[in-house]
């Protein structure tokens, strides 16, 4: 169910980043939507709101690649909550894709269904995708990347384990692989490990990261390379530390490599 989000303003925000050249003079839609109220009852951690960006351009009738952004810990929420990544999904990723492709924003519950914090599971997330691309024909299904940030970071590592069919290439971002949230370290990591040998990978981690120390991220990418990975790397931040994920979409060649890796 799609749920209409015209607010005043709007029109100087595509002003704005069209002048910056960040959108390539091509006009940016962002579209709210709902999953179907049976879909709902299938997740346990996970808004049924999500955000879904467009930028328009003359291949607008072609399949777009689709990038998928998992959020930090701290950002649950439920219903409206979803609305807080408006601006991010604009200025901090759309803002570096200068290329036509979609940008999916999901949000973790607060509090799961069952009770505790709010985390990312990959049962939720394969309801929402299997849905998403049933009813958006646009999306280029040999070219879907996932991307997230600490709390993020772990659910990109979780999901591509549980599912690495899904994925062309992954981005984690100062995280690690535990399916119940940033403190907890998955059982038979190594078998985890091994399901994502030949996933394109580029991890980031800050290595004065006192939140997820960046051993998480190290040990990831040297033990899949140890298993036979020659598609997996890793950039580190000898100065940098949590707060690491800002403007880490504009590095450069990132978004190029991205788009470069296909199922």
């Amino acid at each position: 169910m799609k749920i209409s989000n015209k607010k005043a303003g709007y029109a100087l925000v595509i002003w704005f980043f069209t002048k910056l050249g960040f959108l390539n003079a091509s006009p940016l839609e962002m579209n709210r939507y709902e999953l179907p109220k049976e879909l709902q009852a299938e997740t346990s951690s996970l808004n049924s709101n999500y955000l879904i960006f467009d930028s328009k351009n003359i291949d607008s009738q072609s399949q777009k690649p689709l990038l998928i952004f998992l959020h930090g810990g701290g950002k649950g929420g439920n219903g409206d909550d979803i609305l807080k990544f408006k601006n991010f999904g604009e200025s901090k990723i759309f803002g570096a894709l200068k290329k036509p492709i979609l940008l999916l924003i999901p949000q973790a519950l607060k509090k799961a269904k069952e009770g505790g914090k709010g985390v990312w599971r990959s049962a939720d997330l394969n309801i929402l995708l299997n849905h998403v691309k049933a009813k958006n024909p646009k999306i280029d299904p040999k070219r879907i990347y996932l991307t997230g940030i600490s709390m993020g970071g772990y659910g990109t590592w979780m999901w591509s384990s549980a599912n690495p069919e899904h994925f062309a290439a992954i981005i984690p971002i100062c995280g690690g692989l535990g399916e119940k949230g940033p403190k907890h370290i998955t059982k038979n990591i190594e078998l985890w490990k091994s399901k994502l040998v030949n996933l394109p990978i580029w991890a980031f981690h800050g290595e004065k990261d006192t939140v997820v120390p960046v051993n998480r991220t190290t040990d990831m990418i040297h033990s899949i390379r140890a298993k036979g990975s020659s598609v997996a790397k890793m950039s580190l931040f000898p100065d940098k530390g949590h707060n690491l994920g800002k403007d880490l979409y504009k590095t450069n060649g990132l978004i190029e490599w991205m788009l470069q890796q296909s199922k």
